[in-house]
């Protein structure tokens, strides 16, 4: 049986960022990033296979994707820019431990904090 995807935003002082939420939420954490030019929606698959294993599941849409900010200067694009928009999104989901997954060209890699 499918888990439902829910659509969230989350908006701080510098960004807002749209994400898609599914799972238990005392699950351990489970947070996929998408590459150019997906969105959040690309890991709905991985999200309800690991959400009906007990993991919660978010897939952000990264800084100028879909429902989240899309600044104008290409310098608001810089990894660091996006690295503060994924902590600010960390600590709004309660900042426990995490698995990120993200995508790098055709190959998955995996982060843990």
């Amino acid at each position: 049986m499918a888990t439902p995807l829910i659509s969230r935003r989350f908006a701080s002082p510098r960004h807002t960022t749209q994400y898609l939420e599914c799972g238990p939420s005392d699950g351990p954490l489970l947070i996929f990033l998408h590459g150019w030019p997906e969105l959040g929606l690309i890991w709905r698959a991985q999200m309800n296979a690991f959400a009906q294993r007990g993991w919660h599941c978010i897939a952000p849409d990264m800084r100028g994707y879909g429902g989240s900010s899309a600044p104008d200067a290409t310098s608001a694009y810089a990894n660091a820019h996006v690295v503060d928009d994924m902590a600010e999104l960390h600590d709004h989901l309660g900042g426990k431990p995490a698995i990120w997954v993200g995508m790098i060209g055709a190959a998955l890699s995996q982060v843990r904090l």
